[in-house]
């Protein structure tokens, strides 16, 4: 009689078909059963592919559909993804939520060491490509957020919600949403007009920058001084004969060899 044992692991159902008299054994489309693969070299557990415009896996479930577990103490990723493809708009992830109520996210990443990212984007060098690209419908989100405390998009600690160490471009115009921490505006009433920024710096070694621009006569010369972690002190040569509005905007710059310096952006090996 055909033993079942050695297929007992695959669930694999082997119809019977007599013939002649014969008893012909009729492999019929394998169901893989729950359970697990394993592989104790570099060889894959599992092996999925498709020569054609197919997919490789097609994987539905009510709850998780696929999770990926790396360990060990080598360098390796819980999922590496590569795509070649040459048609416009291919991905090597896309990752779209389709709930239409609760918080819920297309791509979450969350890192738990001291070091890294949860999300990292590199473009490669001389591609002209992007590391991370964020865009927002007419809904009024967000393409890309970053919150502080906390860490925002690429950052450490409770200082910094988005951290660029190359140049900062925008298509379009920038927003100040804390009404008054990168832009303001401050009255002047007198020769010396304290002015506080609406969000503080929390590194204490920032040198604020800041630009102020009149939005009316101010009757003469005007300079700032004491621009530190809070505010700047407005100075007007001589006395207003009323309000003069000053438009401000700040730019916090590290000195070199401080605390948070270049070593807050983990280096891709």
């Amino acid at each position: 009689m055909f033993s079942m044992s050695s297929l007992r692991l695959r669930r694999i159902a082997w119809p019977l078909a007599v013939i002649g008299g014969a008893v012909l054994v009729v492999p019929a489309v394998a169901s893989a059963a729950p359970g697990s693969f394993t592989s104790s070299t570099s060889t894959p557990a599992v092996r999925a592919s498709n020569s054609s415009a197919g997919l490789g896996i097609d994987a539905a479930s009510k709850g998780t559909v696929i999770r990926a577990t790396g360990s060990g103490t080598g360098t390796g990723s819980a999922m590496f993804l590569r795509q070649s493809s040459t048609g416009n708009g291919s991905n090597a992830l896309y990752a779209k939520s389709y709930a239409t109520s609760g918080v819920h996210y297309g791509v979450q990443g969350v890192n738990i060491s001291p070091q890294g990212a949860g999300v990292y984007g590199q473009g490669v060098n001389g591609s002209g490509g992007d590391g991370v690209i964020g865009e927002a419908s007419s809904d009024g989100g967000a393409g890309v957020f970053g919150s502080s405390p906390g860490t925002g998009v690429m950052g450490t600690g409770g200082v910094f919600g988005v951290l660029s160490l190359g140049d900062t471009g925008s298509a379009g115009n920038v927003y100040d949403l804390s009404d008054g921490g990168w832009a303001g505006t401050c009255d002047a009433t007198g020769t010396s007009n304290l002015c506080a920024f609406g969000t503080p710096f929390l590194d204490p070694s920032v040198a604020p920058v800041v630009v102020v621009t009149p939005q009316g006569n101010p009757g003469g010369s005007y300079w700032v001084s004491g621009a530190g972690q809070d505010g700047f002190t407005l100075n007007l040569a001589s006395a207003p004969s009323g309000t003069v509005v000053f438009g401000y905007q700040v730019v916090g710059t590290i000195p070199a060899g401080a605390a948070r310096s270049e070593r807050a952006i983990p280096r891709r090996r």
